[in-house]
């Protein structure tokens, strides 16, 4: 069955690693260039017209850190772990 719970950081690490390798290799065709270092923060980025979003993200402490354009105008949000 099916069971849907919270993300654990810690106890999820290598699950959400192997998750963002894959998706990386998906979107540039190879691993060169994923680092497997220890991440001590994470971004992402999110059209600031975006409300429902943005309240979502927020209300997790995410931070905005810089604006975009690339191509289309975005906030890049971050939060460390």
């Amino acid at each position: 069955m099916l069971k849907f719970r919270p993300i654990d950081i810690n106890l999820d690490r290598e699950t959400i690693i192997s998750f963002r390798k894959d998706s990386y290799l998906v979107s540039f065709g190879n691993k060169d260039g994923f680092g497997d270092e220890d991440v001590g923060e994470y971004h992402l980025r999110v059209a600031p017209n975006n409300e429902r979003a943005m309240r979502f993200y927020k209300k997790f402490d995410m931070q905005k850190l810089i604006e975009e354009q690339s191509p289309y105008h975005v906030w890049r949000l971050g939060k460390k772990m």
